[in-house]
């Protein structure tokens, strides 16, 4: 697994149904200019869910959430492994229009990436 200068684990590489179909650019396209109205969204509905929820509820809603992506994650198969997405590139610097999934990390200039056992 590839890790950071910071020594975090790597994000699995894309392995959704959006990955390698000939809809993401499309759908990358969308995220980008939905970018402004996503984040009034995000706020809004972090702050409605910490009030609604309380910290039990969304410690809840989180572990939940996380148990699922990591049982799709293990189901996935290697030709989903192998696949690559396009990205919104207005989210963030380093952001590219499609990457492969050979190149599933996002490093920051500057910083290194290293392989265990190497």
């Amino acid at each position: 697994m590839t890790t950071s200068s910071t020594n975090s684990p790597a994000p699995p590489p894309a392995s959704g149904h959006w990955s390698c179909r000939p809809t993401t650019p499309i759908f990358a396209r969308c995220l980008n200019a939905m970018t402004r109205p996503f984040h009034v969204v995000n706020y809004l509905g972090s702050l409605g869910g910490g009030r609604l929820l309380g910290r039990r509820g969304m410690v809840w809603v989180f572990d939940r959430i996380a148990a699922r992506l990591q049982a799709s994650v293990r189901r996935g198969d290697d030709r989903a492994f192998a696949r690559g997405m396009h990205l919104p590139t207005g989210w963030g610097p380093y952001f590219t229009d499609y990457r492969p999934s050979s190149t599933s990390t996002i490093t920051a200039p500057g910083t290194t990436t290293t392989t265990e056992g190497s």
